[in-house]
């Protein structure tokens, strides 16, 4: 064969595998849109699925209002027993109020939680070594998904393979900013206020909306000047909120109430410290690492002023006060917002291991262990005096909070859970399976609430056991003895 025909052979070769090529970047940009497609398909589910929710709780709404105006024959009260699925006494579970359900829907939800929080713990290690393509996961229980912010749609087939007996759970929704920008920008935003201490700010990483979150409680704008200035730069979210209030205590020494009988001392229940009037909130029974000394944790704020004295208040009341003093606030100078108030009532109260929940079916919850909630998204819930248990959805994890007297706490996790004054020091749990037994999370330290959501923070059990030394009481823990 000559020079010629082997360079017109190659040539016609060339022609080919070019023409072959072609057809193959068709096809490949032919899946793409279609997995583009896919994605879109999976988000408009979503949104639909949110305005569903939306219009039942307008429905609702509507309905409440119709039979308040049109119809006295019907009582809100028959409404409530609808809702919560002919529970007894037309209770309606704070989880079913959290999910907008009936109570018989409650433990479905729950294992549904239970699995996707599984799959994340699964997902999240992957989503890491790609995090410059990916900006974290949310849950939503309603419509059973897990939500995975995605900046570069090319790595979403990696973790597709390496997923696919859960893909069918996964929706990719379209963001801008990367786990390691969120990171980064945190970060500074933290340096720049152990530097500047700016007062009664909450400060997180919003994995739902994809952003850092700054809430500022108003009344601190303008002190908070410089540091606003500083972090201009990485466009937080800023949202300015109410403290919230609550109903004052009465707290008159004609009204403190002698008791005879030993009071149990459940987490949520009222304290009141009496010379500073700061009505709070019980956190958890505690003990030294030792066993030989017993702890009511709650906040510190509750007390200015070391060695503190607390009395017990019952919820309901603001009279109500026992006249026996339950302990004093140990002094400490860490910066947390955690106080350890030293029981010494043993002879007119006994501690234990569960939360007031008064207005449920389950009026007592064991505190069964200290599992702690891992997923965004996922139901927390909270028991205090003044709004006893109420209930929000996970949305920042490893967040900061500086209070007004410019104490940094780091470690923070936050929900969307309705807390006022009041509840400060209460109890933080998630439910277990049989809505019976909870996992102990922390206490709560602040609240408020901006035009449209509550914002709670607390700070979890691993910080207040690592940073005080102490361990809780527990019901599934054996070892546990009491000395009440």
């Amino acid at each position: 064969m000559s020079n010629a025909q082997s360079n017109v052979s190659l040539k016609e070769l060339n022609a080919k595998l070019l023409a072959e090529i072609a057809e193959i970047k068709v096809e490949n940009d032919e899946l793409k849109n279609k997995n583009v497609e896919t994605i879109a398909f999976s988000n408009k589910i979503v949104e639909l699925e949110t305005e569903r929710t939306e219009l039942k709780t307008r429905i609702v709404r509507l309905l409440r209002q119709s039979v308040e105006e049109n119809k006295p024959g019907i009582t809100i009260l028959d409404i409530e027993a609808e809702l919560c699925g002919g529970c007894p006494g037309h209770l309606r579970e704070p989880l079913a109020e959290l999910w907008n359900t009936t109570n018989d829907q409650i433990p479905v939800l729950l294992a549904i939680e239970a699995n996707l929080t599984m799959v994340d713990e699964i997902l999240k290690p992957l989503l890491e070594e790609h995090s410059t393509s990916f900006g974290g996961t949310y849950i939503n229980v309603i419509t059973n998904r897990i939500i995975i912010n995605t900046v570069d749609y090319t790595k979403v087939d990696i973790i597709i393979s390496r997923m696919e007996s859960y893909k069918h759970l996964f929706i990719f929704k379209n963001v801008t900013n990367s786990l390691v920008t969120l990171r980064n920008s945190f970060d500074q935003i933290s340096e720049q206020a152990k530097s500047l201490r700016p007062l009664n700010i909450a400060c997180f990483i919003d994995m739902e909306v994809n952003n850092i979150v700054l809430y500022i409680w108003k009344g601190y704008n303008q002190y908070n000047r410089v540091f606003l200035e500083a972090i201009e730069p990485y466009n937080v979210i800023k949202r300015f909120v109410n403290q919230s209030s609550g109903p004052p205590p009465d707290t008159d020494v004609d009204d403190i109430t002698i008791r005879t009988i030993a009071t149990p001392i459940l987490g949520g229940d009222g304290i009141i410290n009496k010379v500073e009037d700061k009505l709070c909130s019980v956190g958890f029974w505690a003990k030294s690492k030792d066993l030989k000394t017993d702890y009511i944790v709650t906040a510190k704020h509750c007390a200015l002023r070391p060695n503190s004295f607390f009395n017990h208040i019952q919820w309901n009341k603001t009279t109500d006060i026992s006249y026996f003093t339950l302990g004093y606030m140990l002094q400490n100078f860490k910066s947390f917002d955690i106080g350890l108030i030293a029981f010494i009532g043993h002879y007119t109260f006994k501690l234990e291991m569960t939360i007031r929940n008064v207005d449920s079916a389950n009026s007592q919850l064991i505190i069964y262990d200290d599992e702690a909630v891992s997923s965004y998204g996922a139901h927390i819930c909270k028991s205090g005096y003044t709004t006893h248990v109420t209930c929000g959805f996970i949305k920042g994890f490893n967040g900061f909070f500086i209070n007004e007297r410019s104490q940094f706490n780091s470690q923070a996790i936050f929900s969307t859970a309705k807390v006022i004054k009041g509840d400060s020091g209460g109890t933080v749990f998630s439910y277990k399976q049989n809505l019976r037994h909870a996992s102990l999370n922390g206490i709560t330290n602040i609240g408020g609430e901006d035009s449209n959501n509550y914002i709670h923070g607390y700070l979890p059990i691993k910080t207040i056991s690592r940073e005080f030394q102490v361990r809780p009481v527990l019901a599934g823990d054996s070892g546990n003895t009491s000395t009440n």
